[in-house]
């Protein structure tokens, strides 16, 4: 679990689709602002609100450990395999295949497969 969960944005969509653009991320007064990089994450800054944080975003498929230790193990080596692919594609995309990460990448998606 931990493996995916340090990768997690290469093999999970969080928060869902159309997320970004639902009222959830928009702030419900003068009061709030949206925090930058979390959607759906406002922080109290006027009145009452001041220090408080909200947080609007989706509980459902988050990338936590709660929930992915409620997965099938068969279905939590899948998301294993497929964020170490993705993860040295990007890599070996921006770096090339020489890149340093690349060997370690590999020996783990060797682990990741024969994991059982």
């Amino acid at each position: 679990i931990a493996r995916v969960l340090c990768r997690w944005s290469y093999c999970m969509s969080w928060p869902p689709p159309g997320f970004l653009d639902s009222a959830a991320t928009k702030p419900p007064s003068k009061d709030w602002v949206a925090m930058p990089g979390f959607p759906g994450v406002l922080v109290g800054v006027m009145n009452d609100a001041t220090g408080k944080v909200l947080d609007n975003r989706p509980k459902s498929g988050r990338p936590c450990y709660h929930d992915l230790a409620a997965l099938p193990s068969g279905e939590i080596k899948a998301l294993w395999i497929s964020a170490v692919e993705k993860q040295m594609a990007d890599l070996v995309a921006h770096e090339g295949e020489d890149a340093l990460l690349v060997g370690t990448l590999k020996k783990e998606l060797k682990e990741a497969t024969k994991f059982n």
